[in-house]
């Protein structure tokens, strides 16, 4: 028969496992998916930042092959406020990025640490609690 120490310490570390299993299960469904998700989108911004230089340099490439003065100021105008769209664009994506990575990441990964740290308190105490128990069951005698 186990003593109910014992059973006390089971129990515990059963409880701080499956707290442990969930904050690994919230590692890799939440705090991860956020971690990608801000990857992905910092090379999403590369691309659209690439993309634009791109554009404006076929239309300098453009004015180099002409020889009209109004076509060449055209190009150049286009080639202009392509920057200026992209440059726009660009600070508004980064504040998005810089919202998300400001707001919810950081509070699943406080989540994450919460949980991980609870699971393994638990577990700590699961394989105290029969000493603890027994200490208290074996009162030690003064000596005389």
């Amino acid at each position: 028969m186990h003593t109910k120490g014992e059973r006390v310490s089971v129990k515990l570390e059963i409880i701080g496992l499956i707290f442990l299993l969930i904050g690994s299960y919230w590692e890799s469904e939440y705090t991860s998916w956020w971690d990608k998700a801000s990857l992905e989108e910092q090379f999403l911004i590369q691309e659209r930042a690439n993309t634009s230089i791109l554009r404006a340099l076929d239309d300098i490439r453009a004015i180099s092959a002409t020889s009209d003065p109004e076509l060449k100021r055209s190009l150049a105008s286009s080639a202009h406020e392509q920057i200026q769209e992209a440059e726009s664009e660009l600070f508004d994506m980064r504040d998005r990025r810089w919202k998300l990575l400001g707001g919810q990441p950081e509070e699943y990964s406080k989540i994450r640490i919460n949980i991980l740290t609870f699971g393994a308190i638990l577990i700590i105490l699961g394989k105290l609690a029969p000493l603890l128990m027994n200490r208290k069951s074996h009162k030690i005698q003064p000596n005389n």
